[in-house]
């Protein structure tokens, strides 16, 4: 095989595997019922994606019938839950009772990412809100 067709294989063959992985990724975290999204296009999205799914517990955040925005507290991206319903739809998990449902009293609360970037910290802003 010449260099030319070499390369060609080898530049099909990281394009795939990043493909692939990317793919995997966003299954990964519809199935855990968010997305990141930056408000930075500069910052680095796998960062809040991994310290996000470290957490995996989002429930008593999450709304009944809308999704719900949480920023980092860095300010450079928004983790976006899924609805509860959301949730069921895609994939058939039940709704917690821990859920907000329409007219309930919530906290405020900003991400942290903790030290070693596994997980983050949910931190009260102080600041009660109603789910309207």
């Amino acid at each position: 095989m010449n260099m030319k067709k070499m390369k060609s294989v080898l530049f099909a063959f990281f394009f795939l595997a990043f493909g692939i992985g990317f793919a995997q990724n966003n299954a990964q975290t519809r199935e855990m019922g968010f997305e990141v999204r930056l408000k930075d296009p500069k910052a680095d999205i796998s960062k809040y994606t991994k310290a996000a799914s470290g957490f995996g517990y989002f429930d008593e955040f999450r709304f009944l019938d809308k999704r719900r925005e949480l920023i980092f507290d860095d300010g450079n991206a928004v983790l976006v839950l899924y609805s509860a319903n959301e949730m069921f739809q895609n994939s058939q998990k039940q709704v917690s009772p821990l859920t907000i449902k329409e007219g309930a009293a919530y906290p405020s609360i900003a991400l942290a990412i903790v030290i070693d970037g596994n997980s983050v910290k949910p931190m009260p802003t102080g600041a009660t809100l109603i789910n309207k």
